[in-house]
């Protein structure tokens, strides 16, 4: 079995969470076609549940609490980035948040490990016809 270049798995909790029609994701990295955004979350620590991580996550990101949090399922994502291999076990959930005021804005501030970062509400449609590329890779069948 080839290794990437750390020979690590990742895991990731991510969420989908809707607005209107719309999904709240970020900017990941500008690819070869595009740029790539993916929902928020983030890296399951050792030890750590993946219902646990999706919670703080959201909390420590855009300080929301999670109502109705559902596993939708499990993206086993592989992908070159360079010449760097990675692989990725992403646990893919749904939920709404509780902070109505994330609402108001098509784009805000989020707290990325002390950094601010932008958060982005774009239209389902826009991931589903392929104008706007979001990963993992087979995300899209959970929208």
């Amino acid at each position: 079995m080839a290794k990437n270049a750390n020979g690590k798995f990742v895991l990731k909790a991510l969420l989908l969470t809707e607005n209107n029609g719309k999904i709240l994701v970020q900017f990941v990295r500008r690819g070869k076609k595009g740029n790539l955004y993916r929902p928020l979350g983030g890296h399951v620590e050792f030890g750590e549940r993946s219902e646990s991580t999706i919670k703080r996550e959201i909390k420590e990101e855009v300080n929301s609490s999670i109502k109705g949090l559902e596993l939708l399922g499990v993206i086993e994502n592989i992908y070159r980035s360079e010449t760097r291999l990675h692989h990725e076990i992403d646990f893919i959930y749904k939920g709404n948040l509780s902070n109505e005021n994330l609402f108001e804005n098509e784009i805000f501030d989020r707290d990325e490990d002390g950094r601010k970062e932008k958060a982005y509400w774009i239209a389902k449609s826009m991931f589903k016809e392929e104008k706007i590329k979001i990963v993992p890779r087979g995300i899209l069948k959970y929208l």
